[in-house]
């Protein structure tokens, strides 16, 4: 979408990203974590799957309203500050629509138009950092770790300072810390658009399916798939084990949330050096075998056994769909980069999350009885599903030999993909 960057990274640009990567996931998990328990506490509990799935179905409407604005030659960070406003004052709407009863309806609408702002500003933030970087594999992680500890940060400032894990307070401090980060986008670094195309983006190329001729080859057909597949059951992690933990117990779900971001800061660190041991396919099946594992922990249905599955998160997310950015930085040619990026999330934060969220919803509600959830059969559901889709990706994916295809100055994506969950 963008080009270069206008001049060579410093040290105050890298200060700049880090701080604009803390404050999107800070505000993003001040809401999220929380936001199941909020609506079963304002007796909106049976809403939670199609909220958090609209989030999903904005991750698939979004890249056609941000690719028509950046047709026109806005300027990146000018359309982070535009995107950041608007998504701050959505998700502050969205919990006064809560606080004050005015209905589901309003609070759906809310989301979905929060998410369609916000999700474009994931992309376009990662964008920027990505042509920043001369070394994305190696660089790209500890900027990206900002975020990790803006989101871990946020979770234990809701729980032990707002006690907010069930008030629509945790939704209106993170609109204000996005509305912030809109404010802080004007010391973002210089972009330039690149030269525009003769005709007008199709919405095609815009979510990037010209990319799908990029299936025709085994192992990216494997990575693409394996990722929409495996989101399917990850979807289930946000919404419904802060309510596992709260009926386990805990005053503070939130707070014991940010364990996984804890564990993920840790695999950020040290992520680079295990790609460059481990063949590519044994790094993506790891994070399949730790999302596993995860589930099989929540099967044991304690406080402490739940606090044990979602440290595993970090491993989990890294090992799995960072390696899948970074597989597409490395394998795939650079004038396809922007499309695969945008299939890529696409497949994960779009159309798995979509069928992650109603489909995990509609196990939970096969799993209840008399209101009351039987967790354990919940979450052994999900780990035979997420069995299967590392059987698929093991038959499926065969890789290369060799380290990367590249020459040790890599050249980065123009696109990123939105966080999980995405989820975080």
């Amino acid at each position: 979408m963008y080009g270069a960057v206008s001049e060579k990274t410093s040290n105050r640009s890298n200060l700049i990203l880090a701080s604009l990567f803390f404050f999107l996931w800070s505000g993003w998990a001040m809401w999220a974590v929380t936001f199941s328990n909020v609506l079963r506490a304002h007796g909106m509990e049976r809403f939670i799957e199609y909220a958090f799935a609209l989030t999903a179905a904005a991750a698939i409407v979004s890249p056609l309203i941000a690719g028509a604005i950046a047709d026109r030659s806005v300027a990146p960070a000018r359309l982070v500050r535009w995107l950041s406003w608007g998504a701050g004052l959505f998700i502050g709407l969205c919990f006064l629509s809560i606080d004050l009863g005015w209905g589901s309806a309003p609070m759906l609408i809310f989301i979905f138009l929060f998410s369609v702002c916000q999700i474009p500003v994931s992309n376009l933030l990662t964008t920027i950092v990505l042509n920043t970087l001369d070394n994305p594999t190696v660089s790209f992680g500890p900027l990206r770790m900002w975020g990790t500890i803006g989101w871990a940060v946020s979770c234990w400032f809701v729980s032990w300072v707002l006690h907010a894990d069930t008030s629509p307070a945790a939704g209106y401090a993170g609109a204000v810390v996005t509305v912030a980060m809109g404010f802080l986008a004007y010391l973002l670094p210089s972009v330039t658009p690149l030269p525009q195309p003769d005709h007008i983006r199709t919405w095609k190329e815009m979510l990037g399916l010209d990319a799908l001729e990029l299936l025709r080859n085994r192992d990216h057909r494997a990575v693409f798939l394996a990722s929409l597949l495996f989101a399917i059951p990850i979807a289930a992690v946000n919404p419904f084990t802060p309510l596992h933990l709260a009926e386990r117990g805990s005053s503070s779900p939130a707070a014991l949330m940010s364990l996984g971001q804890v564990s993920e800061m840790i695999c950020l660190f040290t992520m680079a050096g295990f790609i460059a041991r481990v063949r590519l396919k044994w790094v993506f099946l790891i994070g399949i075998f730790f999302g596993i594992a995860r589930f099989a922990l929540f099967t044991l249905d304690s406080k402490g056994w739940l606090i044990a599955g979602i440290s595993l998160h970090g491993p989990c997310f890294t090992l799995f769909f960072v390696t899948g950015q970074i597989y597409l930085a490395e394998r795939i040619e650079k004038h396809m980069q922007s499309r695969a990026q945008a299939l890529l999330s696409l497949c994960s934060s779009g159309i798995g999350n979509l069928a992650g969220y109603l489909l995990t919803g509609w196990w939970r509600k096969i799993c209840m009885g008399d209101g009351v959830t039987a967790w354990p059969v919940y979450w052994l559901g999900l780990s035979i599903v997420s069995i299967a889709v590392g059987a698929f990706f093991y038959l499926s994916y065969h890789g290369i030999y060799s380290k990367f295809l590249r020459s040790p100055k890599q050249t980065a994506p123009s696109t990123g993909s939105a966080p999980l969950s995405v989820v975080e």
